[in-house]
């Protein structure tokens, strides 16, 4: 298996984890959010972790927070390599 392919495992692993949390949180912290809106890019993701950071407990801004410095991680890792 190739770098590549593990980044990319990599990637979709924290891509799965933050639609989780979008679905988790729909009710309590994306009430203006569409019912059928997962994000597609980079940016999107990091504006709605920082809306659940921003509408969320502590306990959600936690899991927000430590899934977009993954998606930070692995955003700087792909534009590097």
């Amino acid at each position: 298996m190739s770098t590549i392919d593990t980044e990319l495992r990599d990637a979709q692993t924290i891509y799965d984890e933050i639609d989780k949390l979008i679905e988790q949180n729909r009710v309590n912290c994306l009430w203006f959010v569409r019912t059928d809106y997962f994000p597609k890019t980079t940016e999107e993701r990091l504006s709605i972790l920082r809306d659940i950071e921003r509408h969320g407990n502590r306990a959600t801004f936690v899991a927000a927070r430590n899934l977009r410095d993954c998606l930070l991680q692995i955003s700087n890792e792909t534009s590097a390599g």
